[in-house]
């Protein structure tokens, strides 16, 4: 054999090992990225139901193709998929299935807590239900199950169907630790609600146009109302918020931009920019608001009935964050 044929061959021997070699790592990495379809959730029949259309999905920003207008409440989560399926009976009434894939739990919680008023039925992780629609989350899963309009046995076929989808759900239910925060007592029914962006804050309360707090996605907000018992007997609410940045100079920006534009107060109470004593003040609508800053966390009173409601609110919060991880740090196992 001649030397020019051994290198020949050679050369093609090499390029088939690695040829082979990159065949067999491919589907290894595809299947690395690949995750369990949403639309495998979906249940294939109900009892009394027939299917009216086959499932459809939408990922990412083509959720806008199903709802028109109402996309960004649900990407302000992490969105990811959602799966649809229709059903309908004899008397003409509609069940509608839908699973919307959130990134994580703590989101998945997040888009149930910004609307988890009605009769809290034990599907899921938590649950409500009203007006022919249940709304519950479990794992990184929330889900949305419609009869309409709704018929004599709609609330059984809803809550089957729930359970139906729960019961497939393996996934651990897990909500975010800022929770720890609330108040033992004293909150009023259905406002506790997690969020990180703008859109979400001004849905449950809006303060400006701008992004005073700086909410992005990194960031983890939470905000509740809460009964305040007055010294003379009285019994009013106001609203708390509660943010965590993940940079220190972050919270400090969003301090300074809350108290000079929305409090119109110019200069700081306190010399340390990191940790300020708390600014209350009585807004043009008589009601107090406040803002303290313990950096990471920024915290934030509105619609407080007195100067000490709204400073006493402050204070026990303040007093909650012992304890609670810091984003940035190491926190243990």
């Amino acid at each position: 054999m001649s030397e020019h044929l051994v290198e020949y061959v050679l050369r093609i021997s090499l390029l088939l090992v690695f040829l082979t070699v990159a065949a067999s790592c491919r589907p290894r990495k595809e299947q690395s990225d690949q995750r369990p379809q949403v639309a495998h959730l979906l249940p294939s029949s109900s009892q009394g139901w027939t299917e009216r259309s086959a499932s459809h999905t939408y990922s990412g920003l083509a959720l806008s193709d199903y709802i028109n207008g109402g996309a960004e409440a649900y990407l302000a989560y992490g969105f990811r998929e959602l799966a649809v399926r229709e059903f309908q009976n004899t008397s003409g009434s509609r069940l509608t299935v839908e699973i919307y894939e959130m990134d994580r739990p703590e989101n998945a919680y997040g888009i149930y807590s910004t609307d988890s008023a009605g009769e809290h039925w034990p599907v899921g992780a938590d649950a409500s239900y009203g007006n022919g629609l249940l709304r519950f989350w479990k794992g990184p899963y929330f889900v949305r199950i419609l009869c309409w309009p709704p018929a004599a046995s709609a609330e059984s076929v809803v809550r089957q169907t729930g359970e139906k989808v729960a019961n497939a759900i393996s996934a651990e239910s897990k909500k975010p630790d800022i929770l720890k925060l609330l108040p033992e007592t004293d909150i009023l029914p259905d406002s506790v609600c997690y969020f990180h962006r703008q859109t979400s804050l001004n849905s449950i309360r809006f303060l400006s146009e701008d992004n005073l707090l700086r909410l992005a996605d990194d960031v983890e907000a939470l905000t509740w109302e809460q009964r305040i018992r007055e010294k003379d007997g009285d019994t009013n609410t106001l609203r708390q918020m509660v943010i965590r940045y993940p940079l220190e100079t972050t919270a400090a920006a969003a301090y300074e931009d809350f108290r000079k534009q929305f409090l119109k107060v110019e200069n700081s109470a306190g010399p340390n920019p990191e940790r300020n004593v708390p600014v209350v003040i009585q807004m043009p609508d008589q009601s107090f608001a406040g803002v303290a800053l313990s950096s990471p966390w920024l915290m934030i009173i509105l619609d407080a009935p007195s100067y000490e409601s709204a400073s006493h609110a402050l204070l026990q919060t303040e007093s909650r964050l012992t304890g609670l991880p810091t984003p940035g740090k190491d926190n243990g196992p």
